[in-house]
């Protein structure tokens, strides 16, 4: 009976310090490269996109032109990528549903590996984003 009587005396104690998870929240500016040899389509379209966050294992685009923006994608990293990357999924960027792409972290931030569809979507632009804290 004492050891039950223990138990309920100390078990609104042990509650008090159960540890709470509060996800790391990282925000980045955002600069993009045109790698194309021909040259980029779309340029002030994707300009427009200059801000990401990073909770867990998502990643979130939006715009300080437009706050109405927002495109957000899934983060899965997995042992054929160095450990500081990740494939990215589901991101949709100008109406079109991109292919995976790769993003790897850097000591600055990270950066991100994108082919958008130009106007005619049969041809892409290659494009690397810059993420910086």
């Amino acid at each position: 009976m004492k050891s039950g009587v223990l138990c309920l005396i100390l078990l609104p104690a042990c509650s008090f310090f159960e540890p709470s998870y509060e996800p790391a929240t990282y925000k980045y500016a955002l600069t993009w490269y045109c790698i194309s040899p021909e040259g980029c389509e779309r340029t002030q379209e994707v300009a427009m996109i200059d801000r990401a966050t990073k909770i867990d294992f998502s990643v979130t685009f939006t715009s300080t032109q437009d706050p109405s923006f927002e495109v957000e994608g899934s983060l899965l990293y997995v042992d054929s990528l160095p450990r500081v990357c990740a494939w990215v999924y589901y991101l949709s960027f100008v109406g079109h549903d991109l292919e995976r792409s790769r993003l790897c972290h850097n000591a600055g931030g990270f950066e991100l590996e994108l082919a958008i569809p130009n106007d005619d979507p049969a041809t892409y632009s290659q494009w690397v984003v810059s993420g910086r804290k």
